[in-house]
């Protein structure tokens, strides 16, 4: 499914794609799984695996829900506490969060061949909100592809997107997220950036529609992200 409100042509122009991680790119649900079943093999707390796999999902959606990201300290110091670790865990828990083994199992399945074409059209780049470190762990499969001096990972991306964008006013620039109101701060901060909302993930259908804002194109995955790209 892909639908569009923008059927403008403009002068061509060099093109920057940027996407955000989670979701977009990156499955970051079945990552969660995956992380938190391993961490708690790490704390010989298989017996009770579901019970801790549950309690870390519900840690990480209060932080996101609260921050807009995921707080690597404060969840090792959650769990620690919750779960009465010693601290002398707190490392290896830590060295979990930056395992690229567990990363590279969950890029989108159709990802990697999508960034090879649009590779090709364009320079790629990363426009993600979170601890840097912690994002991009999660890049490695795909770094190849992308231009490091347009990755631009933030605390609160909403708070930078007026000077990032201020960067590519030679570019035609497109901007693939499956958050709403970071879409419409990209567009607020400059008009002519193409906004594509990627509805998947556990956050996408959990959004209401902003008032007076309607992205570019909605896509469900990549590929249809990709076709919205070379159309719009």
């Amino acid at each position: 499914m892909i639908s569009s409100n923008n059927s403008s042509n403009l002068p061509q122009k060099k093109k920057l794609i940027l996407l955000d991680i989670d979701n977009t790119v990156f499955d970051s649900g079945a990552y969660r799984v995956t992380l938190f079943e391993r961490i708690c093999e790490e704390l010989g707390h298989n017996e009770k695996k579901e019970d801790f796999v549950r309690s870390c999902h519900e840690l990480a959606d209060t932080m996101v829900r609260g921050t807009g990201m995921f707080d690597t300290e404060k969840f090792v110091d959650t769990i620690l506490e919750k779960f009465h670790v010693s601290v002398d865990k707190r490392a290896d828990i830590v060295a979990h969060l930056y395992k690229p083994e567990y990363t590279k199992l969950h890029v989108h399945a159709e990802v990697m061949d999508v960034l090879d074409r649009l590779s090709q059209l364009g320079e790629l780049g990363i426009l993600s909100q979170g601890e840097d470190r912690f994002q991009r762990t999660k890049l490695v499969s795909f770094l190849r592809y992308l231009s490091s001096e347009h990755i631009h990972i933030h605390l609160d991306k909403r708070s930078q997107m007026e000077s990032i964008f201020e960067r590519y006013l030679d570019y035609d620039v497109y901007y693939v997220d499956d958050m709403l109101i970071m879409l419409a701060a990209a567009k607020k901060a400059d008009a002519k950036v193409r906004t594509i909302w990627i509805k998947r993930g556990r956050y996408a259908h959990a959004q209401p529609e902003l008032e007076g804002f309607l992205p570019d194109a909605t896509v469900l995955d990549m590929s249809e992200a990709e076709e919205a790209i070379k159309n719009l």
